[in-house]
């Protein structure tokens, strides 16, 4: 798409006559500097207000599927009940496998090595969990050597967890 000439021409005298014109007559070059502060001025206040100056957050590791964010004692404590659920069940299948016979004894079994399976699955699921924390407080134990003013929160606005941990 190409622009209209007349916008062109319209530009090229605006230029001329506006701003080439005027700063080449020394009279007028006190107050087209004024000018052109007073819009640099306006055009900066918009850009702020635009937020067009805002530092964007470097983006963080990505997060794949959906996430739950909670404290991490509700995390065990949830863990931990639905441990003992499993449990529980696994109990109950225990029991009703010394009287059932046949399709439902086998319908018993498949459901005791499920639960056992989903059992192993809580306990790896935790062991990764518990190697992750390490992994990060490790990483934030060397952020905070390499860099205290940063660990202090001085580029931060107010204080950062980090400083209880000193």
């Amino acid at each position: 798409m190409e622009a209209d000439p007349t916008i062109w021409d319209s530009l090229y005298t605006l230029w001329l006559e506006v701003i080439w014109r005027p700063l080449k007559n020394p009279s007028n070059n006190g107050a087209l500097m004024a000018v052109l502060a007073a819009l640099g001025l306006a055009g900066a206040a918009l850009g702020w207000t635009l937020g067009l100056f805002k530092r964007k957050p470097e983006p963080g590791l990505p997060i794949n599927g959906p996430t739950v964010v909670m404290p991490l004692a509700d995390h065990e404590s949830r863990e931990a009940r639905y441990r003992a659920d499993l449990e529980t069940r696994d109990r109950k299948i225990s029991e009703l496998m010394s009287s059932a016979r046949g399709d439902e004894l086998d319908l018993l079994r498949q459901e005791k090595a499920e639960i056992a399976t989903r059992l192993q699955d809580v306990t790896k699921t935790l062991e990764e969990r518990d190697k992750r924390i390490q992994s990060l407080e490790a990483d934030l134990t060397a952020i905070i050597h390499e860099a205290p003013v940063l660990a202090r929160g001085a580029m931060f606005e107010g204080p950062l967890l980090l400083d209880a941990h000193r």
